[in-house]
Order: C-alpha cells, then structure tokens, then sequence
C-alpha cells in the first residue's frame, strides 16, 4: 500500500483522534475520499492506530477501490490480528473482487474469533450463493437468523438461495419474512414477484392458492391489486402501496411492472404494452435526472419501444423522449473517463437501436444508418483507433459509406434491436440507402422473435455437434438437419427475395459483388449462403473504409508465415494439419514454417512482428470468451495462447492475407450480443490487414484441407482474392467424386512424406465407395463455414 500523501499544515493542537473523528463525520455523510484523507492524516500522526487503517478500507471499498481497501485492512490485522472488523471488511472485499473463497476463509476467521457475529454468517451465505453453494448458504443463513431473528437481509438471502434451487413457494415465505420486518424493501419484492414468476411456469397457481401466498404474511388486500392477471404482475402490484412515494423504490418496482407486463403480453399485447407505458411514465416520476440519471435514461429507452410498439408516433411524444434520452447519454457519456467510455455505450446500447427503429418509421433512412453505424464503430473503438492518434471515431456520413461501393458492387447492412430487424441497402445506383422494415411493430416484433428461436435451437443443437479428432460428429443432427433448415428458415426471415429484387434493379452493371455488415447475433450465420454473389464481411463501413483493396499476391515470391497446428492443453490434435502444412507449401514456395512443438507464444509472436511476412497461414484451435470477447484467442503450444487484446496491440500491417483454418476462428458472440462483435478476425483488422479467411465451426478434416489448398491454387494462379474464395466456394460444393479422385491420385504421385501418403489413400478409399457422379460436400456444412472478412479486390 503506498504511504499516505503528506498532508497540508495541520491546524495546531491537532492529534490522531482529531483527524481519526473527522474521517468518520466524513464517512457518515457519504464524503468517502475526505475521508480517507482525514484517515491518512491520523495514521501520519498515529501510524498503529488500527481502527483508522480498518475505517480506511471501509471507505475505499464504498469508492469501489477494492485492492486498496484489502491492503488497508491488512495493515490493521497487522495491527491487531484478531480485530473481526477488519476481517470482516476484508471478505466483503474479496467477494467484490469475485475471490469467494478467500472471503469465507476470512468470514470464518471472524466466526472464530466472535461465533454469534451474524454479519459474518449472513456475508458467509452471500459469498456461498456467489459460489452456487446455495444449501450451504441457506445454512449459513440460518445461523444468522438464530442469532438475529429478525435479519430482514439474512431473510432476503435466504430467498435467493432457495430460489436457485427452484423451491419457489419456501423462497416466497423467505422473502415475506423479509418484508414483515421491512416492508419497503423493494428489491425483497422485486426477487418475491420474480418467484411468483418461477413457480408459475412449473406449477398452476389456483385464485385461492394465490391469494393465500400472496397476501397472508404482508397484510395486502387482495383487492388493492388487478385480478386474473399473470403473477408476476400480480406480486409487483402488492408492492406498490407499501413504498413511499418518489422514491428510488417506487421507481425501480414500476420499472419491472413495466417489464413484467411486456413479459407478459400474449398473444393480443396491446392492453399490457398500454399497462407497461403507465408504469415506465410512473417510474419516470420517481427516478430524476438529478438523483438517478442511468436509471432514468434506462427508463427512458423502455419507454421509446413501447410507444414505438405502440405505433404511438403522435403528438411529437416519441421525438420529446428522443430528445431526452439522447441529452442524458452525451451528458453522461463526457463526464466518464475515456477508458469507461465504450463500457458506458455498451450498457446503453439499446438505446441506440431503438434511435434507428425510430429513425427508420419516420422514414429518415440515412440518419437511421449513420446513427447505426456510429453506435457500431463507438463500440468497436479500441478496434477502430488502435493504430491511429484518433481520440474518438468520427461520425460517418452516408456520402463516406458510400466510397465502398462500385458499379457492380452493393452493400447489405443489418441492423437488430430487441424490437425488431431493419435491412439497409446501399446500391450504386440509388443515392439514399433503401431500409427494409415490416410494415408495423406487431410483425416487427414477431420476425425478430423468430429469429431469436432460430439462433437458440442453432446454438443449442451446435453444441451437441461435437466433432471427433478426424472433424466428424457421432451426432450429426445439427449437420444434416438444424444447418439446412436454418439457412431456408433464414432466406425468409431475411427476406433475402425482396432483397435481391432491389440488387437486380441495376441501371448498369449488374450487381455481383456484395459487402455484408451483421449486426449481433447474425455475426454467428453463415448469411454468405443465402447470396448467389461473391461476398466479402464487415464489421462495420468505417472499418472498411480504413483497409486497401485486397491485392494480388504472387505466390511464388511472396513470404508466408505459416502455424502448424499447435498442440494446445485440452484439446485433441488436428488430424489433417500436418497434411494441410505440406501441401499449401507446394503453392506457398516462400514459407516459413513453425512446427506444433515449436509454437510457444514467444516464438509466434518474434515471426508475427517480421516485416517481411505477408501471409500468414494458423491451423489450429480458437477459444472464445463471449463475456469478455477481447480474451478470445488462438491456442499455441502447452497453455500459450495469443489473445485479441494482444492481436490488437500488435501492428500486422504488413500482412494482406490471413488465413484461420481451423476451428471457429470468426465465431463473435452468443446470443447475449448486446453491443457488438469483436472476435479474432476483428482484432486482426485493427492492424488494416485488407483480407482474413475464418470459419464459424469446425470443417470435416479432408474438406477444410482441400478448400485451403484449392483456394491458395487460384491465388497462384493470379485469381484476385475474393474471386479465388467464391471460386473455391462453389468449386467445393459442386465437384464431384471422379474429380475429386484425380485430384487424390495426382497428389499422391508427387510422393509426399508418409502421413500425407497415408491421409490421402484414406481418402481414396473412402471415395471408392461413392459414385463417381456424387457432389459429397454439397451441404453447406462443408463450404458455408469459410468467410472472408475485408474489402473486395480493386478493379
């Protein structure tokens, strides 16, 4: 812990206990940094005064500090070791820090020290829920309770935890315990209601089962609350009379009445989403701009959808909320520090989205595309600037976006709020991008819940697709049946029809190039089958717009880098790398190869940083972090990895092709997507690298290889890039048996080293049991994985 500041002149006569009393006025009043500085000023004066060491880490922790404060309280144990204030003010700060287990060994040392402490065994039972410990934690809080009986927060623990455990109807009695005690504790009533939630879905709640749970313990009349409605809504409303008005907890409890309701809605949801505005228009009473600015402004983004759900657009209501969401996100936005800026955006995202539905139904269908397209590269910023002195990204003007096209060039580009999918076209030859909606909010709503089912049933079936070493599945259901399915589901959802009759409306040259830009979850879909067209990706226009023109590469000269399939812990070797690596040599002449033993992280990085290397070939493994997507990373030898921070912070700009082989090197996301995609092949093009081959799942092992080395084969052939991939593309998906032997059989008699020879002759063999006119990888499974993320080739 670094030693206290020096303090000013002390006034005379001042002492330890002087500035030790001030500290604590200090703390009482919320003026948490004064107080530290009064704290530093007594422990100048009177360094082994324990009690100001401990108060410090109390008021470093209320200032979210929480390494410092654990430094602060060990130097009062230092002190005196059995001071179980400090103790206990250190677990709590190891459970902050996510450390639940260092903070019940710390509670425990309390409990030793002071057995009937039920601060202890109540902060125990929260960092065992914390650790889904959740009997163990009903446990600890039933100490509490046989110590203080009347704990409303052990109760309300207590209630969670058995929540977890899905015992809906002990949690409820849990949570009215709590409320006995402290009937305004709103977020008791907040979890009670989500209970009520729970239970109803595994077990059908009778009017006088109902009632009985509901209004026994808390002394409500049924009568104060709507009847026959759901019970979720139902205990939100046995809240209301029991919270003062204008208050924060009034505020937050008709928040989630106005989510229940839209929970809710049914199958006719107008009269809830009518139910939902009063309560969001309520909420906005309670949470000022002056006390709860986020709160409100998430309030406020709520509302917007409902009145745009509502088709309310009337009376100027949707623009005058607009127009105040909009002022308080900037007013907020700029008086954080640059560093918590994007995390900001990232939390409010949604309101962003809701400004382009809003722009969109008004029918400003440009403002409504540089208004997504701002979002996404706010976002994306320590992508976008990586390598730049920019303090912030621009705001990109649709004349800028525009560059991208040519006259046989168009851009799709998505855009996904939770309310509904708009479809943005820039075509060469309209001067205004050409959105595409549903014609109202109901049907907006219904296509945007239809693709959330398809995602869900795509990622659920995907993981339970899990590829043997040789790349094939012994559950082949999301091959054969969920892939296809979706990729027909998908062509409607997208309305991939209309789409195309915009792109074939062409004054002149007729469209076959397109430039994708998915939004979300759709960074997760193979959308590049479902176009007949060439087709490159984006994550964004601006990124676009900072990379060159993919360029021709003469295989013959130029250097490559190539990364042999890393034998990474945990994962099964890569049955085909070693074959791939041999045969890409053939066409890559100018290789530089790092065997699997060979590619620890320090030796992968060194040859990544030589400027003489412009393609760059990695076969093996990818791990995603969905939650923290900047720690996905590409798996090296032993436990090595190199992360996408890492990829960005590294300058790559010397590469023009980068090729991820293997598996699921383009994945972006999950479905809990709320901002936007950052994955590996992002991170890549923080360096400007202008093309990058990656693949959304795991290939069949003779598929990836042969689509690799037929890929790099039109290269050498002087084929631009994006070409030689469409070319491989549909090569692979229509070539038939007999060719698909007389390219074995010619591989073979080049006499390649013996694994090769023995690959090959494997799948020879298989082969021979085909007929010769049999396509064996027209499913998309085995061509729809590979993307190309960049910018077309110049022409």
């Amino acid at each position: 812990l670094p030693s206290p500041s020096p303090p000013p002149p002390a006034p005379e006569n001042s002492t330890a206990d002087d500035y030790f009393q001030q500290g604590n006025e200090h703390y009482s009043a919320g003026n948490f940094a004064a107080a530290i500085t009064s704290y530093d000023y007594a422990l100048q004066l009177k360094p082994d005064k324990h009690e100001a060491w401990n108060n410090r880490g109390s008021a470093l922790g209320s200032l979210g500090q929480h390494e410092l404060a654990i430094a602060s309280y060990d130097h009062a144990l230092q002190i005196k070791p059995d001071y179980h204030f400090a103790l206990s003010g250190r677990g709590v700060a190891l459970d902050n820090l996510g450390q639940h287990e260092a903070a019940i060994a710390s509670y425990d040392q309390v409990l030793q020290i002071k057995p009937d402490n039920h601060e202890a065994w109540n902060n125990r039972g929260v960092a065992l829920n914390n650790l889904g410990q959740h009997e163990a934690a009903i446990a600890s809080y039933d100490q509490a309770l046989q110590i203080k009986p009347d704990d409303h927060v052990a109760w309300f623990g207590r209630g969670i935890a058995l929540d977890k455990l899905g015992q809906y109807e002990a949690a409820i009695a849990s949570y009215d315990k709590a409320l006995q005690i402290k009937p305004d504790f709103h977020t008791a009533w907040f979890n009670r209601a989500a209970a009520f939630c729970g239970w109803s879905q595994i077990r059908h709640l009778t009017p006088s089962l109902l009632s009985t749970l509901e209004f026994s313990s808390i002394s409500t009349s049924p009568n104060s609350v709507q009847q026959n409605i759901h019970p979720h809504i139902t205990a939100l409303q046995a809240a209301l009379p029991h919270l003062a008005p204008q208050t924060y907890g009034l505020g937050y409890i008709l928040e989630a009445l106005g989510d229940a309701y839209r929970k809710h809605a049914g199958e006719d949801p107008k009269q809830n989403w009518r139910e939902a505005y009063r309560s969001y228009t309520k909420a906005l009473i309670c949470l000022t701009e002056a006390e709860y600015p986020r709160e409100r402004l998430k309030v406020l983004q709520k509302l917007i959808q409902i009145c745009m759900a509502l088709d309310d657009l009337k009376d100027g209501i949707v623009d005058s909320l607009q127009r105040q969401g909009a002022a308080l996100r900037e007013q907020l936005r700029t008086t954080l520090p640059e560093l918590e800026q994007a995390q900001f955006l990232q939390q409010y995202a949604s309101f962003g989205q809701t400004t382009v539905d809003l722009l969109v139904r008004q029918g400003h269908g440009t403002g409504a595309l540089e208004t997504a397209e701002a979002d996404k590269n706010a976002l994306m910023s320590w992508l976008v600037t990586a390598h730049t002195q920019a303090d912030a990204v621009p705001q990109l003007a649709y004349a800028a976006m525009r560059r991208l096209l040519q006259p046989h060039r168009a851009i799709v580009y998505w855009h996904l709020s939770a309310e509904a999918l708009t479809t943005f076209i820039l075509h060469p030859d309209h001067t205004e991008p050409i959105p595409l909606i549903q014609p109202t909010a109901t049907a907006a709503l219904q296509q945007r819940d239809q693709l959330t089912q398809l995602l869900t049933t795509w990622n659920r079936t995907y993981a339970e697709f899990v590829p043997k070493k040789d790349g094939r599945s012994s559950n082949p259901t999301w091959r054969e049946t969920t892939l296809p399915a979706t990729l027909s589901a998908l062509a409607d959802l997208l309305q991939i029809d209309l789409i195309q009759s915009h792109l074939q409306s062409s004054l002149n040259d007729p469209i076959t190039e397109l430039i994708l830009v998915p939004h979300r979850e759709l960074h997760r879909l193979p959308l590049e089958a479902l176009f007949p067209q060439a087709c490159t990706r984006l994550p964004s226009l601006q990124v676009g717009l900072d990379l060159s023109p993919a360029p021709r590469l003469d295989l013959a000269t130029v250097p490559s880098l190539s990364i042999e399939a890393p034998t990474h812990t945990g994962t099964d070797p890569l049955y085909h790398a070693s074959v791939e690596s041999h045969l890409l040599q053939e066409v890559l002449p100018q290789t530089t190869l790092i065997p699997s033993r060979q590619a620890q992280a320090a030796t992968v990085l060194a040859q990544l940083q030589n400027p003489t290397f412009q393609i760059l070939h990695f076969n093996g493994h990818a791990r995603h972090d969905f939650d923290q997507p900047h720690r996905s990373a590409l798996g090296l030898t032993g436990d090595d990895t190199l992360t996408a921070r890492e990829i960005v912070d590294l300058d790559l700009a010397h590469f023009q092709l980068v090729t991820l082989a293997s598996c699921e090197t383009a994945i972006a996301g999950d479905m809990t997507i709320a901002s936007e995609a950052v994955s590996l092949t992002t991170a890549l093009l923080a360096s400007r690298i202008p093309a990058i081959v990656s693949t959304l799942w795991s290939v069949e092992s003779a598929a990836s290889a042969l689509f690799m080395l037929t890929f790099y084969q039109h290269l050498a052939d002087s084929m631009p890039i994006s070409q030689a991939f469409h070319t491989t593309q549909e090569w692979l998906r229509r070539v038939s048996v007999a060719d698909l032997q007389l390219r074995a059989q010619t591989l073979l008699q080049s006499r390649p080293p013996r694994a090769v020879q023995e690959f090959l002759e494997t799948w020879q063999t298989e082969l021979s049991t085909m007929k010769p006119e049999a396509t064996p990888y027209q499913e998309p499974y085995y061509w729809a994985a590979f993307t190309l993320t960049g910018v077309p080739d110049a022409t």
